[in-house]
């Protein structure tokens, strides 16, 4: 039950941050995004989270996010090397 919901809130955010520029649509889908790494932390639950992060101006936190992220994966034998350039 809980992947399912964690997918649907990342379905969601991300499709806010892809269509939207507008702070407040964005904080509300960093919110939902949240909620969804809570959920269900994986690779791309994390991307979303972390573009949001970036473009609600949490850069710096964005990038430590991702950094403790990937080598949290490589530490549990998990390739997650494709996240490296999310905020490039």
């Amino acid at each position: 039950m809980s992947r399912m919901t964690a997918y649907q809130l990342n379905n969601l955010a991300e499709g806010v941050a892809e269509q939207s520029s507008d702070q407040k649509d964005l904080t509300q889908a960093l919110r939902w995004s949240e909620r969804a790494v809570k959920l269900n932390k994986d690779d791309l639950n994390v991307r979303t989270y972390v573009r949001l992060l970036h473009r609600t101006g949490a850069r710096a936190k964005a990038q430590q996010y991702l950094r403790d992220y990937i080598a949290e994966s490589k530490d549990a034998g998990k390739d997650a090397s494709w996240l490296e350039h999310t905020l490039e």
